[in-house]
């Protein structure tokens, strides 16, 4: 997973993005855009298109996390001795990342929806609930996520101190060096 931050200042009648790393394709955004002009205004269109993008790849990216989850998972949990810590811990990071690039957005455009704010023109507001919406869910699935992780962690750590446990006990007994006191 690459991350990327995308800086907007939105004026009366323009958009300025600043795009540090990887981030939203602008010239996709921009057709997105000129496509809601006339419905949202100019500088909210392009507004609602950079979030609109933004809110998409999270999506993406939150479900292929929640597939990767699924097979720690099965993997944990599946009779054969499986060495699932490292995965799970990376899988811990690649949420992270995306909690901090998730979260951030939030507050923001729930206060672009709530009926006091007065930047936006009304007609805009529904489009950015609409956006507003997902990235509240993928919040929540991360969260979800990670709690998912610690128990597979967990339960792959007491798989690993129960198989410990089984071998030594199935290990021959060592031989004891008495030694004999004169």
């Amino acid at each position: 997973m690459e991350t990327g931050e995308v800086s907007v200042f939105l004026g009366p009648r323009h958009l300025v993005t600043v795009r540090h790393g990887k981030g939203v394709d602008l010239a996709a955004v921009r057709a997105h855009a000129e496509e809601r002009a006339a419905v949202l205004g100019t500088g909210a269109a392009a507004m609602y298109a950079v979030y609109d993008g933004l809110v998409d790849q999270y999506a993406a990216v939150a479900s292929a996390l929640e597939e990767d989850v699924t097979e720690i998972e099965k993997s944990v949990f599946s009779p054969q001795r499986t060495q699932d810590s490292e995965r799970i811990y990376v899988l811990k990071r690649e949420l992270l990342e995306m909690r901090r690039a998730v979260i951030p957005l939030k507050d923001p455009l729930l206060q672009l929806v709530s009926p006091e704010q007065t930047a936006l023109p009304e007609q805009a507001k529904p489009y950015f609930r609409d956006v507003a919406d997902p990235v509240a869910r993928v919040a929540d699935s991360i969260d979800s996520m990670d709690r998912l992780l610690d128990s597979a962690l967990d339960a792959h750590l007491a798989r690993i101190q129960v198989q410990q446990n089984e071998d030594m006990r199935k290990s021959p007994p060592s031989r004891r060096c008495s030694s004999h006191r004169p």
